[in-house]
């Protein structure tokens, strides 16, 4: 008998109210939304002051020079070729300095200093990135 007049007396309370407002007066209720609030704040934090990299391949690209006489052999064979990166409206890859073309000089720049023939270095460039101009 107790039982049934403290599950009246619990269902008296709880009579005319919302169902909102018995939700918001549940403790559980109020302890999983305070986890839930709590995890979406850790994580906001840890994504915004946390240095890290979404794409490891990627790495920044350094042009590296090397003497005078090799500078000027790149910038001659790399006035040959068009960069392919789209963004740049076909500059050609000495006056290009997006990190595709840096890239590519930077090849042309290790062919030089192995003493490849230009000959070679245009067919190697042109094999592995395009670009070459057309010779009118």
């Amino acid at each position: 008998m107790k039982k049934i007049s403290s599950m009246n007396k619990n269902n008296d309370s709880l009579r005319g109210k919302s169902p909102i407002w018995i939700i918001l007066q549940m403790k559980t209720f109020w302890i999983a939304l305070s986890l839930l609030f709590g995890l979406i704040l850790v994580f906001g934090i840890a994504e915004e002051f946390i240095p890290h990299n979404h794409d490891p391949i990627v790495q920044k690209t350094r042009e590296t020079k090397s003497t005078p006489e090799i500078e000027s052999n790149v910038g001659r064979i790399s006035s040959k070729f068009i960069c392919t990166c789209g963004d740049c409206s076909g500059e050609t890859l000495t006056i290009c300095k997006c990190k595709y073309a840096v890239t590519e000089r930077n090849l042309i720049r290790e062919l030089v200093t192995k003493k490849t023939q230009e000959e070679e270095i245009v067919k190697t460039i042109n094999a592995k990135y395009g670009g070459l101009k057309k010779v009118s």
